[in-house]
């Protein structure tokens, strides 16, 4: 905080908290709903804004702006590791395996730290910026094709939506699991309250879950014992998510790509625009991209089938632009991802275990 009221932030948030801070005041001080858009008035605030208006309504009620940014921030953050956490023991059934997803996905990156040890007993500079520079790190260095950011610097602190967003997904994923192997409806309906509830929270996590749920409503289809109750559960889930969800993509998220030449292209091969096309996934992803396929092989059948459903959001985002900026499909390739990072640590574990006559794979394990 700054003397008079004013905040300031570090370099991460960029461009981001300052857009979060306009919707936050001016929610409050409108007072009306549906809220206008903070810089271009009388236009209709079709951003997804669940997450800053539960911090007008804090600042509302006479919390500090800094406050009103972090409490919501920090019980988000916590509940965002800790589904996180229970997701991965959920997939995995181990507690190692949970605990290393955690690890690898909020602190994550690929071989990009390479360019950085290059030439550093020359120059150390090389290896310092990565503390010092903007967009000279091992997970954002534009300059040598490295843009798998790290979730916690470049997707979760500034980006308040993905937050929230993430925070709602990873629950939801967890119940459809529970829904697909007991049948249960009860599970398929609290999944569709909080499904429903996802398109103002964050549009490209709705967006992601819907595919994921398709894959896995076909991938579950052949083998169900019931498969008129399997249909009706489904039924169910697909009209409250309908029901609950239409209303806010006709107010807000349609009325915005419907006639914008900006939304929805084809536009193949994401960001990469100079690196032969796996060579990219490998440098950005590392070794989960290695060890994916086979993660996959090793793999029980319930989580092949969920791996095929992330694969799905991974080719949609990789062939598809869903908004202007196509920087930003990361959010559906960080679905895949996450899922990805939990099966694969999954396997990094079983691995870990058949190395048992290695004196020293604990050494390997710290390596890798």
């Amino acid at each position: 905080p700054y003397d008079g009221g004013g905040v300031a932030s570090g370099q991460c948030t960029y461009g981001d908290l300052q857009m979060h801070l306009g919707f936050i005041t001016s929610i409050a001080q409108q007072g009306k709903f549906p809220p206008d858009y903070a810089f271009l008035s009388g236009y209709k605030l079709n951003y997804p804004f669940f997450s800053d208006m539960l911090s007008a309504s804090l600042f509302l009620f006479g919390t500090p702006l800094r406050w009103a940014i972090l409490v919501p921030s920090y019980v988000i953050s916590g509940l965002l590791v800790t589904g996180f956490y229970l997701l991965a023991y959920k997939i995995t059934n181990r507690k190692s395996a949970a605990v290393l997803a955690v690890v690898l996905f909020f602190i994550n990156g690929g071989f990009g730290f390479a360019y950085f040890i290059d030439g550093a007993k020359a120059d150390p500079t090389q290896f310092t910026r990565i503390f010092t520079d903007y967009y000279h790190t091992p997970t954002n260095f534009n300059e040598m094709n490295i843009r798998w950011s790290n979730t916690i610097c470049d997707m979760i602190i500034p980006q308040r939506t993905t937050m929230f967003g993430w925070c709602t997904i990873i629950p939801c994923i967890y119940l459809l699991i529970d829904a697909l192997k007991a049948d249960s409806r009860r599970d398929f309906i609290i999944l569709a309250i909080a499904a429903g509830c996802m398109p103002m929270i964050h549009t490209h996590s709705f967006l992601a879950l819907g595919m994921i749920s398709a894959v896995m409503f076909f991938s579950y289809l052949k083998n169900a014992q019931n498969k008129k109750s399997y249909i009706v559960n489904w039924v169910i889930y697909g009209a409250i998510v309908l029901i609950m969800a239409l209303p806010q993509l006709m107010l807000w998220t349609f009325s915005q790509t419907s006639g914008n030449d900006s939304f929805l292209n084809f536009h193949f091969n994401w960001v990469n625009h100079s690196d032969p096309y796996l060579w990219f996934y490998i440098k950005n992803w590392g070794l989960p991209f290695i060890l994916a396929i086979p993660a996959y092989f090793n793999s029980n059948s319930d989580n092949k089938k969920l791996l095929l459903s992330a694969l799905f959001v991974f080719a949609a985002a990789e062939i598809i632009q869903f908004q202007p900026n196509e920087y930003d499909n990361n959010k559906l390739f960080y679905i895949t991802y996450m899922i990805v990072i939990i099966i694969t640590s999954g396997f990094m574990c079983d691995l870990y275990d058949k190395l048992a006559d290695i004196k020293l794979k604990k050494y390997f394990a710290v390596i890798v």
